[in-house]
């Protein structure tokens, strides 16, 4: 952290340069922002997401930056003022009783709390002071006078600046994926006996698609922990479970099951059924059914077990019991118990509405999964409603690449066209008179 400022920096920087010369400019963002952007297991499409700006994009799309880092800022005060002058002001003398300057001194300094360095090729780096961006050149407008036609920098105050970053096509995004995926190797590199250090690495592997390349880490990491701390130790099992996961995403079920089935067994016989560690490791056995054909009937006995087990132990409102409650409910669905799936999907949605609010993910994961339902059982117009109100908040919140922006689209697109060839099988039935 920089004392002056109070502001973090991550220290790897994202590279968006394809190697054509380079240069380094500064993202400021909150630490909500800031663990999207650099959770290692986001997607590539997620990380871009969550660092662009579209909406409020006065400058046009992009990602807003700044030259300067951290520490040659003055005070935090003076970066809020480069970044956000007019809207500090604008709220500042607002008739709204929720804002006012004691609303601006306790919320802007949350938006510039983190910083991420950002390397790009400098054609893709528009200082809007004195190069436009093409929505800027499409709306006449000159460098320094944003899309709602103010100025960049006011006579007779501070000088302020702006880079918008671009990369033009999906290249530069699944290039700057890699970049995150070697820095995560730099550091396994650095520290090889750190144990913490391999499971991020085969973690990010694993989640980005490089299963090829997570194998041997989560390999390498299995045999580390039997020869350090023995086969049947906590760090053995995990190990081995990360492993399971690994060979469940490339689609060798039965060796993953084989390896999930000998840590829940033993996990029964030292612990017992309901020990966390036993309910954890029956919920991954479950999962792994799932996504066997044939197995969701066992797959929904276990889910079932674990609901039961977290209800009691963690109360039916805990995240945790509904996140194994969904599980059940798309199961469920899966099996065409769409009744059972729709109330387990309701319960799910009301807690996490009422516990992470409207909009999160979860949330409108919860949504979707319920339209999904619905669409099952043939109730159109609610599922539409419902998928409808997923894909505007995704759209909103994270741009339409993502993909669970997309999966929302196919599902609307998916209940719109069931519900045309309905009205066209209705239209084609003959009148009794």
């Amino acid at each position: 952290m920089h004392k002056p400022t109070g502001i973090q920096v991550w220290r790897d920087a994202i590279d968006l340069t394809s190697g054509d010369g380079q240069q380094v400019f500064f993202h400021y963002t909150s630490e909500l922002a800031f663990g999207n952007i650099t959770h290692p297991s986001k997607e590539a499409a997620e990380i871009w997401a969550s660092l662009r700006t579209e909406g409020n994009a006065w400058w046009g799309k992009g990602i807003y930056t700044v030259p300067l880092p951290r520490d040659q800022w003055e005070s935090r005060e003076q970066l809020l003022d480069n970044n956000f002058r007019n809207m500090m002001q604008r709220d500042r003398d607002s008739d709204d009783p929720q804002k006012g300057p004691a609303y601006v001194d306790r919320e802007y300094p949350k938006r510039a709390a983190f910083c991420v360095p950002i390397l790009i090729d400098p054609a893709n780096a528009f200082d809007v002071s004195i190069r436009a961006t093409p929505e800027m050149e499409a709306a006449g407008k000159e460098p320094g006078r944003n899309l709602a036609n103010k100025l960049l920098n006011e006579p007779g105050k501070p000088p302020r600046s702006c880079v918008v970053l671009r990369v033009s096509g999906e290249d530069g995004v699944q290039h700057a994926r890699a970049q995150l995926l070697n820095t995560l190797r730099q550091r396994v590199r650095l520290a090889p006996a750190n144990l913490d250090a391999k499971w991020r690495l085969a973690e990010a592997l694993r989640l980005r698609g490089f299963y090829q390349e997570a194998l041997p880490v989560a390999q390498e990491m299995v045999a580390l922990c039997e020869s350090t701390y023995g086969l049947e130790s906590h760090y053995g099992f995990v190990s081995r479970h990360r492993l399971a996961l690994i060979l469940m995403d490339m689609g060798n079920l039965r060796e993953a099951e084989k390896i999930d089935r000998e840590i829940l067994d033993a996990y029964l016989k030292a612990f017992g059924p309901e020990h966390q560690l036993t309910v954890f490791s029956m919920a991954n056995l479950a999962v792994l059914f799932s996504k066997m054909q044939g197995r969701e009937g066992e797959a929904a006995e276990l889910y079932r077990k674990v609901v039961a087990f977290r209800e009691k132990q963690l109360g039916p409102s805990h995240l945790d019991t509904v996140h194994t409650m969904t599980n059940l409910a798309i199961t469920l669905n899966d099996m065409d118990n769409h009744q059972e799936a729709i109330e387990l999907h309701h319960r799910a949605l009301e807690v996490r509405e009422e516990t992470l609010g409207p909009e999160h993910p979860e949330t409108l994961q919860s949504v979707s999964h319920l339209a999904l339902a619905l669409h099952g059982r043939g109730d159109l117009g609610e599922a539409l409603t419902l998928q409808r109100r997923a894909l505007e908040a995704r759209e909103r919140l994270l741009g339409s690449q993502p993909p669970s922006t997309c999966r929302s689209l196919e599902r609307f697109t998916s209940i719109l066209l069931d519900m045309i060839n309905k009205r066209v099988e209705v239209l084609r039935c003959p009148m009794k008179w």
